[in-house]
């Protein structure tokens, strides 16, 4: 599905929501280090401080700046790229409304998805009844042009 927004903040605010909505469930994964705007559901584990960030195949759901509600961190699972492994453990409860991440993870630099992997997430959300946001707003501009 495609829509327009007036910002990426927008577009994926209106995609979580969406998300939640039509499932039913309240919990998301975000990949860490990725951005996706500045509503409180993204501002979970941009760029945490490696003391609270937690281990590096799970993650810990970090606010990203003062003014994140406890519930929305609680709600926001954290998944490192390029992990499988990871976002299946995550998925496995089947409560996840939605995969929020950037194909390519642009927000620490310029992370390409190793081969399989995107694919492996599609699989692995159809699995598990989830939907999946690609956020492409740097993907598009910076990386392909």
């Amino acid at each position: 599905m495609w829509r327009f927004a007036n910002s990426g903040t927008e577009a994926t605010m209106d995609a979580v929501r969406l998300a939640r909505g039509v499932t039913g469930r309240q919990k998301i994964i975000k990949i860490e280090g990725g951005y996706h705007g500045h509503h409180d559901a993204a501002m979970v584990s941009t760029k945490p401080p490696l003391d609270k960030a937690g281990p590096p195949e799970a993650p810990f759901s970090v606010a990203s700046s003062l003014g994140v509600p406890n519930s929305v961190l609680a709600n926001t699972v954290v998944v490192p790229y390029n992990n499988l492994d990871a976002m299946e453990r995550a998925l496995r409860y089947r409560d996840i409304a939605c995969v929020l991440m950037e194909p390519v993870l642009e927000n620490i630099g310029i992370c390409l998805p190793e081969p399989g992997y995107l694919q492996g997430v599609r699989a692995l959300t159809r699995k598990y009844g989830t939907l999946l946001v690609f956020d492409e707003v740097k993907t598009g501009i910076t990386a392909g042009y």
